[in-house]
């Protein structure tokens, strides 16, 4: 069974050209072993079964494993469709950590023995500025957190993964998460103003200088 035909008994609709990479990706690994090897369709089958009773991997479909009960998967639907993220069976964190099935390819045959965390990733983000495309998710992502009586894992879920794509410009947005009633929420904003080399207490003095508050109006 090829991917074409995997994805259509899933019932799984991916454009031609990822279609297309994965296929030629599958036949790489089919020639040689890797550390991070694809999913044979009955696993794939088997792990969507096994995540289907959890909201928070919704429209995530596993196609790698590293055999030691992580998966590497591609959204297939949603505000981050497209995008490639980890599941990591210690802790959850769905975030992405690749723009597109071709990025991912790309650097994971760059070197068949890399692990997960051998690999450089788009995500999360270093840049000063996001794009259009990212910037469209951030804003979405921020409207499903604000959902009145939104489940607690999926609203988290829903916030690193904003963070994960928030640049530098829009710290601001995140800076009321530092104080969010959710420990690992406040964590995970630390930690990124921190990856951005931005201190919490000088971003709310430059904001109250230029008369703003923290949603960055």
């Amino acid at each position: 069974m090829n991917i074409a035909q995997m994805l259509n008994k899933l019932e799984v609709s991916l454009p031609g050209e990822v279609v297309n990479r994965l296929e030629r990706h599958a036949e790489v690994q089919r020639q040689q072993e890797f550390f991070l090897r694809m999913l044979k369709p009955e696993e794939v089958r088997e792990m969507l079964d096994a995540l289907s009773d959890f909201e928070v991997f919704e429209s995530i479909l596993p196609l790698w494993t590293d055999d030691n009960s992580n998966y590497i998967a591609l959204y297939v639907d949603g505000s981050l469709k497209y995008r490639i993220c980890y599941l990591n069976h210690e802790e959850t964190d769905n975030s992405p950590a690749f723009r597109s099935v071709e990025n991912f390819i790309r650097e994971l045959e760059k070197d068949r023995q890399q692990d997960w965390e051998d690999l450089n990733k788009d995500y999360p983000s270093l840049a000063a500025q996001a794009d259009l495309e990212d910037l469209s998710i951030i804003q979405e992502l921020v409207k499903q957190s604000e959902r009145q009586q939104m489940d607690e894992d999926l609203r988290r879920q829903c916030l690193f993964s904003m963070m994960a794509l928030i640049p530098q410009d829009l710290l601001p947005t995140i800076l009321p998460f530092v104080e969010d009633e959710d420990p690992y929420v406040r964590e995970r904003a630390l930690a990124t103003f921190k990856r951005h080399g931005m201190s919490v207490g000088k971003l709310k003095r430059e904001l109250h200088v230029r008369g703003e508050t923290g949603m960055g109006k």
